[in-house]
């Protein structure tokens, strides 16, 4: 999924030009399916522990890493070209960027560093991506109580449908009222992607796993995306369609790998300012789908250092409030 993203991006980091991306929202698609998984696996973990446990986990699976990519943002990526575009770096600029992002949701983000960076299609703008981070915390947020009570746990067939209606109904509505709060649209659009991962655990084991079924249920999904207008109920219901699919294929493609060795994350919020860092030194001139290809070289291995050395040794502290 985080290929996809790197697949959209690449032609708007390009060409500055949203007119020109792909008829597909790649980038649209496969954060909501990562939402829609982290969604299942998140309220597999309301189901044991409390919630201080819970949000302790959730907190390290994204924080660290995020972190991390804060840093080599302000202190190498942004130097670099700082200082390769002719002008001075100022390390408090970039310790200014590390300290007003370093909540994720806080009244002093900062895209930039220092105005940076230079020279490319898209300045001032270093890490696009990293504004979904806010809406995953705030979804982990709704299942809270979840891990807080047993016996909200008893009703979570009943609960968890009623709160993926109110989502997807206000949802729905906010895309009729040009005055509705953008904050609070993109939640309503990334969190029930979010609960429709939760739904499909709640009610799994009443779900049989068939491959025909799981096929059926993407095309009819991405079909209802394809043909609805944005943000309306349309698309709201195909959020069902591809939650089923998406976790039923995986249950039939069965990969270790991904428990062992996970750069997905990583990918995801290092991609963007590789390619910036890429265009920079004019890799735009040799095309999209090179481009495509040196970020995908650059960045797993960085997302593989993320992965080995900041977020995996942070997760081994992920038990310490389970009692």
């Amino acid at each position: 999924m985080a290929i996809l993203v790197i697949v959209d991006h690449a032609r708007l980091q390009i060409t500055a030009n949203f007119s020109e991306r792909y008829a597909f929202p790649y980038s649209s698609f496969a954060v909501g399916v990562f939402f829609i998984i982290s969604g299942f696996l998140i309220f597999h973990s309301t189901q044991k522990g409390n919630p201080f446990s819970y949000m302790w986990r959730r907190g390290l699976r994204i924080f660290p890493g995020y972190w991390g990519s804060l840093l080599v943002v302000a202190f190498i990526f942004a130097p670099i070209n700082i200082i390769v575009a002719g002008e001075t770096w100022s390390p408090e600029s970039s310790l200014n960027h590390v300290l007003g992002n370093f909540s994720l949701i806080s009244p002093w983000w900062r895209w930039d560093v220092q105005g940076s960076p230079y020279n490319v299609p898209l300045p001032g703008l270093w890490n696009s991506p990293l504004w979904t981070l806010r809406y995953e915390i705030l979804s982990y947020g709704l299942l809270v109580f979840f891990a807080s009570s047993s016996r909200l746990r008893a009703y979570q067939k009943a609960i968890v449908p009623i709160i993926f209606c109110l989502l997807m109904g206000f949802g729905a509505y906010s895309n009729v009222d040009p005055n509705f709060i953008p904050f609070l649209k993109n939640f309503f659009d990334l969190g029930s992607y979010f609960l429709a991962g939760s739904l499909i655990y709640v009610y799994s084991d009443k779900l049989k796993i068939m491959k025909e079924y799981a096929i059926l249920s993407l095309v009819l999904g991405l079909s209802l995306q394809l043909v609805s207008e944005e943000q309306d109920f349309y698309i709201y219901l195909s959020k069902l369609f591809i939650a089923y699919s998406v976790l039923q294929l995986g249950a039939i493609v069965k990969t270790d790998f991904a428990s062992k060795i996970d750069i997905s994350y990583g990918v995801y919020i290092y991609a963007w300012p590789v390619q910036q860092m890429l265009i920079f030194f004019g890799s735009a001139n040799w095309g999209v789908v090179i481009n495509i290809f040196l970020t995908l070289i650059l960045t797993i291995p960085i997302a593989w250092i993320s992965w080995r050395y900041i977020e995996k040794p942070c997760l081994r502290s992920k038990d310490i409030f389970r009692k």
